[in-house]
């Protein structure tokens, strides 16, 4: 979903529109960032609903109701429920990747770069619960987004990791299965979370030390 600000600098200026069209512009211009808000609330609404009682409980009606409009009135603005969550996994992927992105920043040392981003990962995960599970299936729908666009920037800190350790060149597909098998094991973990809601805070983060540390430590 585009923000305002991005809307905004796709619009035409005065001078670009032809003049019998002048006067009408600025309510066009006000068209479009009105349609984008909705659909920006309606996709909060979406999510504030599963926060609430889970996505299965999620339809059309009870977004209608939650929002205070009619069902028609949705559908103007998403085709069906399922275009709303390809939105809303969207925006989750796209905020994931902006918090690893952010730590892989804070280290130049390739190990603690790699260990930083995956403690990212583990951190969105528990702050945006919800997003997590739409975005990658735990009782929803599974998306590929992880295993391609995201897993360029843990292959190549690993295959940075790898190289220092292995003093040579590095075969692209060792650095894709050491990839796979860090990503089962952390998102693993983060799944038993979700399923076992009595494990503590503190043998969850000893938990994920240590299989950070072994993942940091293995290659």
């Amino acid at each position: 979903m585009n923000s305002n600000d991005d809307i905004r600098d796709s619009f035409p200026t005065l001078e670009e529109i032809p003049e019998k069209y002048r006067l009408r512009a600025p309510v066009y211009q006000k068209q479009i960032l009105l349609r984008s808000e909705i659909r920006e609330n309606i996709v909060s609404a979406a999510l504030s609903i599963a926060k609430i009682s889970g996505w299965p409980s999620l339809s059309m009606r009870k977004l209608a109701a939650f929002i205070g409009c009619s069902v028609p009135l949705l559908y103007g603005y998403f085709e069906n429920k399922e275009a709303i969550l390809m939105e809303l996994t969207r925006l989750g992927f796209s905020r994931l990747e902006q918090s690893i992105k952010n730590a892989e920043k804070q280290f130049t040392d390739p190990a603690k770069r790699l260990k930083n981003m995956w403690m990212a990962y583990w951190e969105f995960a528990f702050a945006d619960k919800e997003s997590y599970q739409l975005m990658f299936g735990i009782g929803i729908h599974c998306c590929d987004q992880m295993s391609g666009h995201l897993s360029q920037y843990f292959v190549s800190t690993i295959k940075s990791v790898l190289k220092i350790n292995m003093e040579s060149e590095v075969d692209d597909n060792f650095v894709l299965i050491r990839f796979y098998g860090y990503w089962a094991a952390i998102h693993g973990l983060v799944a038993i979370n979700f399923l076992n809601k009595e494990n503590c805070p503190r043998l969850n983060q000893n938990v994920l030390n240590y299989a950070l540390n072994e993942v940091v430590v293995s290659n």
